[in-house]
């Protein structure tokens, strides 16, 4: 599926969303705003109340003066805030199978990444993951102080399957490619779920099926996945000095920037995966809330994997090095010394000149600013047992004290409309962000679902109701 289709759909689905959720209030909000602002701020607004007409099929004139619209609040039927539900819940139904699918945002990813010389065009987009992670990712191991690192195991089982198929033992990693097909992921269905870890007989395996379904796990699993991949699809990451112009080393390539694709499209909180088959099997097995949190620029394994996605090196070359420099670095004395843990001044120092540095000057850089121990906190703190080099660095400091704001000022709101004998506070509050109380509508609510329910589908009024 192209891209521009799917910014067309994605497109017509805000459209119609805007229509639905769209009510009187809204109206006279927008008016009285019309009627505040500076004249220099008005033709926006004005604009704004065009599109909102509009949007009802109302024809309207645009830059009309605050009494016209409201004589049209008077005489035009505009939708009542009771009536919103309803019109959202039609709306999620009409276009529940037109959202993607994070495994969709993926074959996107792949089809457009991939060598068409390679020739798995045809193959599932779990067995084209694999495939890669074979061919240009050396199996995910390497040789190391005279031994075989296995980043992900899973080679040795491969070689075995191929072997049991097709009577032919697989003397490189060619013959290996020519011999596999989807039935190499069969095993995955009896396999305990000690074998699956990355460690572990179909390590491999799990990773290329958990890319391509959007299986996300949590403690930082799916994210250092994401960057293995990115290594081995040679995709891009672009930041520049915010004092500096671009520089063309910096121009971001939105075909391929790990950030945009990976971050933004593809690991995200998509609320479509919880109808997938595995979702919907085996919720618990997976992250349900994904942090939204994008990369981390506190967290040193990540930079130093961005560091070599920069790099113009074969992948194979990129997981090697950024293996071997967390290693060093996990195991390194250095004491961080940025003091504030401000994502944004990492943000800012970690620009594109930072990653053109040589490998022995960013590994210094990183093991100063950066906490590379995976035995204790900056403050020196020792955890219970030592983290996963992903784990480091995860509070949202930053977001957290916000919503700490929030949660002040709405708990203050709450106080000052308090009257005797009836209190409001946070704690006896239906607070948060949602479209449609599901909790009502099941318990308390029959009728009203009964009613939106007839001449519909059942199946597709329960994946509603699920999501």
């Amino acid at each position: 599926m192209s891209s521009v289709t799917i910014t067309r759909r994605i497109h017509t689905i805000q459209n119609e969303i805007y229509r639905s959720i769209l009510t009187r209030q809204d109206f006279e909000n927008k008016i009285a705003e019309l009627k505040s602002e500076p004249e220099s701020r008005r033709p926006f607004i004005s604009f704004t109340l065009w599109e909102m007409f509009t949007a009802l099929g109302i024809p309207c004139d645009k830059n009309c003066d605050p009494a016209h619209y409201e004589m049209m609040m008077r005489t035009e039927k505009l939708p009542e805030f009771r009536d919103a539900e309803k019109q959202i819940m039609q709306f999620l139904y009409d276009y529940l199978d037109k959202y993607l699918t994070p495994e969709e945002y993926m074959l996107r990813i792949v089809n457009r990444l991939e060598d068409p010389e390679d020739g798995w065009q045809n193959d599932t987009l779990r067995l084209r993951i694999l495939k890669r992670f074979i061919k240009y990712g050396n199996c995910l191991s390497f040789k190391f102080e005279n031994r075989t690192v296995r980043i992900y195991n899973g080679e040795p089982y491969l070689r075995d399957y191929v072997k049991q198929h097709t009577g032919q033992t697989p003397k490189d990693h060619d013959d290996l490619l020519k011999g596999l097909d989807d039935g190499v992921f069969g095993a995955l269905a009896t396999a305990a779920k000690e074998e699956k870890k990355p460690s572990k007989k179909y390590g491999l395996l799990r990773l290329a099926d958990d890319l391509a379904s959007g299986k996300f796990k949590a403690e930082g699993a799916t994210k250092r996945e994401l960057y293995l991949f990115g290594m081995v699809y040679d995709m891009t990451f672009s930041c520049s000095d915010p004092d500096q112009p671009m520089t063309a080393t910096a121009l971001i390539d939105y075909d391929s920037d790990i950030e945009k694709n990976l971050f933004e499209d593809y690991y995200a909180n998509n609320l479509m995966r919880f109808l997938t088959a595995p979702y919907m099997e085996n919720l618990s097995a997976y992250e349900q809330d994904p942090s939204g949190q994008g990369i981390n620029y506190k967290n040193f394994a990540e930079m130093v994997y961005l560091y070599y996605i920069v790099q113009d090196l074969p992948a194979a070359e990129k997981l090697r090095r950024s293996y071997q420099m967390i290693e060093r670095l996990k195991k390194s004395d250095f004491t961080p010394k940025h003091e504030d843990n401000n994502t944004k001044s990492l943000t800012d120092l970690f620009t594109d000149v930072i990653f053109r540095k040589s490998e022995s000057d960013f590994e210094k850089l990183v093991g100063e600013m950066l906490v590379c121990d995976t035995r204790a906190d900056r403050f020196g703190n020792r955890y219970a047992s030592p983290k996963g080099e992903m784990q480091i660095e995860t509070a949202q400091n930053t977001a957290f004290g916000i919503y700490q704001k929030l949660c002040a000022c709405t708990a203050q709101m709450l106080h000052n409309m308090s009257v005797p004998g009836q209190e409001f506070t946070l704690a006896n509050c239906n607070y948060g962000l949602w479209f449609v109380d599901v909790s009502y509508i099941l318990n308390t609510n029959q009728e009203s679902l009964q009613e939106f329910a007839k001449g519909k589908d059942p199946e597709k009024v329960d994946e509603l109701v699920n999501l």
